[in-house]
């Protein structure tokens, strides 16, 4: 499964695609999540696809949730990928976005 463009968050967005935690999580609780998506045939390998390492993707999107929350209080104010791309156990953040700073008052 994966996107090589931007319009990939379209659709999530356009969908409604989403499922959120507070963080930290588990990867039990980032395996519950995907499988709540509409899209989680894809990750199971529909129409043919190679299925998603779903171990793997959620020991990422884990690994992702951790670094953000060892960034210092109050500093991120924006951490976006966009895309991930998934290929069963091979998973890149092809555009990252990390925005740290603390905003005017804080």
């Amino acid at each position: 499964m994966g996107c090589w463009s931007r319009r990939c968050g379209v659709w999530v967005e356009l969908l409604a695609d989403t499922s959120l935690r507070v963080l930290p999580v588990t990867t039990d609780d980032v395996k519950h999540m995907l499988g709540e998506l509409r899209g989680s045939p894809l990750l199971r390998g529909a129409r043919g696809t190679r299925p998603a390492d779903l171990d793997v993707l959620a020991q990422v999107v884990k690994n992702v949730g951790d670094a953000a929350l060892s960034i210092p209080d109050g500093s991120l104010r924006t951490l976006e990928i966009n895309p991930l791309w998934v290929n069963g156990d091979q998973v890149e953040a092809l555009d990252v976005l990390v925005v740290t700073g603390r905003t005017e008052g804080s």
